[in-house]
């Protein structure tokens, strides 16, 4: 895969989306659809989320993961191609998105489960799009 591919994928994704939420309980449950577009072979997948606060932590505790992984195996150093963890970074947003987090909950699950170096290396290696939404939640403090 390529990156220019890559980007365009999460481009698609940020204009379906609209960006994260505000991050806090709604009167009513709002539904709110994200697509990610089909990409090499995978189909688009639709996401439907409401905000919750549970929901918002299990995601950022994914994308996380996803991110450790993408940054282990980018660069120099990684023995293949972090493409399939990209991937997995644009679904995990996705579902971010769609559960209207607070972007601060990505910040702060970064943060704690990163190193600077490593938080780094994400925004490095990430489209602009997903970097500058990432660099938002950390709000400064990479």
């Amino acid at each position: 895969m390529h990156r220019l591919s890559l980007a365009l994928v999460l481009s698609a994704c940020a204009l379906s989306a609209a960006g994260c939420g505000g991050g806090h309980p709604h009167s009513a449950p709002l539904l709110r659809t994200v697509t990610v577009p089909a990409y090499a072979g995978f189909p688009a997948t639709t996401i439907v989320g409401t905000y919750s606060a549970s929901a918002c932590n299990a995601t950022a505790r994914a994308y996380l993961r996803d991110a450790r992984l993408f940054v282990a195996h980018s660069g120099a150093q990684a023995a293949y191609s972090a493409d399939n963890y990209y991937l997995e970074l644009v679904q995990d947003f996705a579902d971010f998105q769609a559960h209207s987090c607070n972007p601060a909950t990505l910040g702060r699950a970064l943060e704690t489960g990163m190193t600077r170096r490593q938080r780094a290396a994400l925004v490095a290696g990430l489209p602009s799009t997903m970097a500058q939404k990432v660099r938002e939640s950390l709000d400064g403090r990479s």
